[in-house]
C-alpha cells in the first residue's frame, strides 16, 4: 500500500490524497461515459496512456489508484504505471483550465486550484504565493508539475526514450543499471471483458467514495 515518493515510500495523504482522489473520480466518470457510449475517448497528452482502449485505461487507473491511495501494493512499477500518474496530473491541469475558462464550472465543483495549492503547501511545509483566483496558466502548470514531481520524479520511461530505437543491448544495460528489466517497458494492460471492466470501475469508486 505504498508508492515511491520523493520523501520516501508511502501512500498519499491529506491534501495530496484529496487532489489525486478527486481527479481519479473525474477521469473515471469521463472514461466510463465514453466506454458505454462507444465514443472517441479523451486524450491526456500522454501517448503511453492515450494509446489504450477505455477498458484498459480503467484497469490502469484502478491499479495505480489503489497503490497511490493506499488500498493495494504493486510488486513492480512499470512504464504504464508512470504514464497513468502522468495522465492523472494532466487531468488536474485540464480541470484547472476549465475552472479558469468557465466560472459556472468553478461554482458547481470543488476549487481545483485551491486543491493544488493545498497539496503543494503540504508537500513543502510552506505557504506559496499563488492566488486561488489566478488565471495564469503557465504558473498553474508549473505548480501542478511540482506537485506531480514530488509524488513521482521524472518518469523513468521518459528517460529511456532515447534508447528505445537504438541497440537493444544498450537498452538492456541502461535498464539493468536502474535495477529493471524489459518487463518494465513490455508490460501492457490486458484487454478487459465487460465484467472485468466493471470490477475496475468498482475498485476506483471504492477509492473515490
Amino acid at each position: 500500500m505504498t508508492w515511491p515518493c520523493v520523501d520516501g515510500t508511502r501512500v498519499l495523504k491529506g491534501a495530496e490524497h484529496d487532489l489525486v482522489r478527486g481527479a481519479l473520480g473525474m477521469m473515471t466518470d469521463a472514461l466510463v461515459d465514453h466506454y458505454r457510449r462507444d465514443e472517441p475517448i479523451p486524450e491526456y497528452g500522454v501517448p503511453l496512456f492515450d494509446c489504450f482502449e477505455p477498458d484498459q485505461q480503467l484497469w490502469m487507473l484502478a491499479r495505480v489508484g489503489s497503490a497511490l491511495l493506499g488500498k493495494k501494493s504493486l510488486a513492480h512499477i512499470n512504464a504504464i504505471d508512470e504514464a497513468s500518474v502522468e495522465a492523472i496530473f494532466a487531468e488536474i491541469m485540464d480541470l484547472i483550465v476549465m475552472e479558469i475558462n468557465d466560472p459556472e464550472f468553478a461554482k458547481c465543483t470543488r476549487s481545483w486550484r485551491q486543491s493544488v495549492i493545498n497539496a503543494h503547501q503540504q508537500q513543502r511545509g510552506e505557504t506559496n504565493s499563488m492566488k486561488v483566483d489566478s488565471a495564469d496558466r503557465p504558473r498553474w502548470w508549473k505548480l501542478v508539475a511540482q506537485v506531480h514531481a514530488f509524488i513521482i520524479p521524472t518518469p523513468i520511461y521518459r528517460r529511456l526514450e532515447r534508447w528505445l530505437d537504438g541497440d537493444p543491448k544498450q537498452l538492456d544495460l541502461v535498464l539493468s543499471q536502474r535495477g529493471l528489466d524489459r518487463s518494465f517497458l513490455d508490460t501492457l494492460p490486458p484487454v478487459q471483458t465487460v465484467t472485468q471492466t466493471q470490477v475496475a470501475i468498482d475498485e476506483i469508486q471504492s477509492l473515490v467514495f
